[in-house]
């Protein structure tokens, strides 16, 4: 999706129709402020043999996990 922070509208919604025309009333937008985001969701999918891996404890089903983040360690046997 792609989400603006001055209307609710939402890209992506399947039979959406096209919007066009100016937002009243025009929204003020101060320099280096959101305009608009990007939502790009995805899955983590780990497939690992039993032992291998320990998943951090402090994460639960669902969490939402930023890029990078650290979800466990590989055990070297």
């Amino acid at each position: 999706k792609i989400r603006v922070v001055y209307h609710g509208v939402e890209s992506n919604l399947r039979g959406a129709k096209p919007l066009a025309g100016p937002v009243a009333p025009p929204y003020a937008v101060e320099r280096g402020a959101e305009l608009a985001r990007f939502e790009l969701g995805s899955s983590v999918i780990l497939l690992a043999r039993p032992g291998e891996v320990t998943l951090d404890a402090s994460l639960a089903p669902g969490q939402p996990i930023r890029m990078g983040q650290g979800i466990g360690r590989i055990e070297r046997r």
